[in-house]
């Protein structure tokens, strides 16, 4: 696994496999080969990246994210439908799509593509949990606020119609919970707007029918409760009614 990832970096190909991602963007089998060969690659590297390595696939990754985010709402921006609001406005709206339709089956497939990015952001996460590189704890590439950027970039891609695929809303709230349970301490660094939106997806998922997604959202609540009672005494955030 090693030579394959020495022979990637000195080949240049994690960029090139960006572009490529770029170029042929309409092409679901070339995306999701993509993103499953960055997953791969991910899992397979985790326990023996160094500080440099661990810099470079983290930063590639997530260009490769924010290339898919991109031209995904670029695509629902052209092919959506003007309507007049009241105020004589006009709102964007996707066209509704029957079941079987093309366009059910290009949803289906960026529903497949989505999974497989949350898939991707959940195992860049787990680095700190399986580090054997010998820099565990001691690295400067903060992975926690990597991955946040991460989840800022795939929030984009998460509609409510998305969260009614089990399999992609479970995923997205695991990502959720373990950004929560190992960088709580990244939480009053983020935008007001993204923690205002973190926060409510875990009140959606605490509400939510299926007992796995809100195992998830209660899990996040007491991860976060945890950190709260930890700090209060010794911190400035702790102090303050931040997690009230």
């Amino acid at each position: 696994a090693k030579k394959v990832f020495n022979f990637v970096k000195q080949a240049n190909l994690l960029p090139a496999f960006v572009k490529l991602l770029e170029l042929y963007y309409t092409r679901h089998d070339v995306i999701i080969l993509i993103i499953r060969c960055f997953d791969d690659l991910v899992v397979s590297q985790s326990m023996f990246c160094s500080e440099q390595e661990t810099s470079l696939l983290f930063d590639t990754c997530l260009q490769l994210v924010k290339a898919y985010e991109v031209h995904y709402t670029s695509s629902k921006v052209k092919n959506a439908t003007p309507v007049k609001n009241q105020d004589g406005g006009t709102t964007l709206l996707a066209s509704p799509s029957k079941p079987g339709s093309l366009d059910s089956a290009e949803e289906d497939e960026e529903l497949e593509n989505l999974e497989a990015l949350l898939d991707l952001l959940v195992h860049l996460m787990q680095w700190d949990m399986m580090d054997l590189s010998g820099e565990i704890g001691v690295r400067q590439f903060d992975i926690g606020m990597a991955s946040f950027t991460g989840l800022t970039l795939v929030l984009r891609l998460i509609t409510p119609a998305a969260l009614q695929y089990p399999q992609v809303c479970q995923q997205f709230f695991k990502l959720l919970l373990v950004l929560v349970e190992f960088y709580p301490d990244q939480l009053p660094n983020l935008d007001p707007a993204l923690l205002q939106s973190l926060l409510q997806a875990i009140v959606y998922a605490v509400e939510n029918a299926n007992t796995e997604v809100s195992k998830y959202g209660f899990k996040s609540i007491t991860a976060i409760a945890l950190y709260h009672c930890s700090t209060r005494h010794t911190s400035s955030l702790g102090q303050s009614d931040f997690f009230v």
